[in-house]
């Protein structure tokens, strides 16, 4: 793919080559402890002063994380293999480990506490975010990805409460199906924000909620799902400018708008008559009444296929 226009040049541009060793998964938790340990504050993950876990216990709170990351990052490994790892890790400290009982590493990964993993997650990010150098930005324009998706919940009564089954399957035959909106940062590539909703959530209306996490001068990109109004004037009046694929039920004319070049229009954007369900009466009523976009239509080469069966795609970008 490519395009006629040098806004969205360097987004298909090869990036520079910098000098990296061969990327290798720690074999172990306590590699993972000694690799990131200094990414995030030590006693976030030190015994609590009362509560669920405040006891001195084998599977504390930092034995527990690293040995539950270790497993994350070897997708397929059973407990059973996450217990041998922590047997071993207390075995080079000189502490005894009576069992190979997967059970306790099972209570300690659901005591710990989710306000941890999120710091944690946040920590990292932004220490990712610092280290990443000026010639990964789009002209230098933070650029924020956001994109939404579903996952299974284990099938506890809790969960179903909270994140009711699919209505296509039968009670008792289906796990809680959970919804996820995220923000990913286009330059480290790290997980910013992200926020959990059930099935009667709209991707959109789960956005909303991040909103606040985008400043001005950020670049927003994503598919053709957020591709409406709401979302674009929202974020313009933040001062975030927005690069989406033009969603298959709006209509475009090349016809009209102003000419910048070939398969490059300025056109304006009404606001709808009528309230859309993702945006609250407030919202609606402080929305621009137009917002200008900035319609780009480009070839997709298809491999194979001649030049005259080319297919063509179209993007809008809002210019705050």
């Amino acid at each position: 793919m490519f395009t006629t226009t040098d806004l969205f040049g360097r987004f298909h541009s090869p990036r520079p080559r910098l000098p990296t060793a061969r990327a290798q998964l720690p074999a172990s938790p306590n590699e993972l402890a000694k690799l990131f340990q200094n990414r995030f504050p030590a006693h976030w993950l030190s015994a609590a002063d009362q509560g669920p876990n405040s006891r001195e216990r084998r599977y504390s709170l930092a034995v527990t994380f690293w040995t539950f990351l270790w497993q994350v990052l070897h997708p397929g490994s059973p407990c059973s293999d996450a217990v041998c790892k922590v047997i071993a890790w207390l075995a080079a400290l000189g502490r005894h480990h009576a069992s190979n009982d997967t059970s306790p590493y099972g209570q300690a990964r659901a005591r710990m506490p989710k306000s941890i993993l999120q710091n944690i997650l946040g920590a990292v990010a932004q220490n990712a975010e610092q280290r990443v150098r000026s010639h990964w930005r789009f002209h230098d324009h933070d650029v924020k990805v956001g994109d939404g998706t579903s996952l299974l919940a284990p099938d506890t009564q809790k969960n179903q409460k909270a994140f009711p089954q699919s209505a296509r399957q039968k009670a008792g035959c289906g796990f809680p199906l959970v919804k996820l909106v995220a923000l990913f940062s286009l330059s480290s590539g790290a997980l910013l924000h992200f926020t959990l909703g059930n099935k009667h959530d709209s991707e959109l209306g789960l956005f909303r909620r991040l909103w606040r996490h985008l400043k001005a001068g950020d670049l927003f990109l994503a598919d053709r799902l957020f591709c409406d109004y709401v979302t674009i004037a929202g974020l313009w009046r933040r001062g975030v400018a927005s690069v989406l694929r033009l969603n298959e039920c709006r209509t475009h004319d090349f016809r009209k708008g102003k000419p910048l070049g070939p398969y490059d229009r300025l056109v304006s954007w009404h606001k709808p008559q009528r309230q859309r369900k993702t945006a609250t009466r407030r919202l609606w009523h402080v929305l621009p009444a137009q917002i200008p976009l900035r319609l780009i239509r480009y070839p997709v080469c298809i491999p194979g296929a001649f030049a005259p069966n080319r297919s063509f795609g179209s993007r809008r970008c809002s210019i705050p």
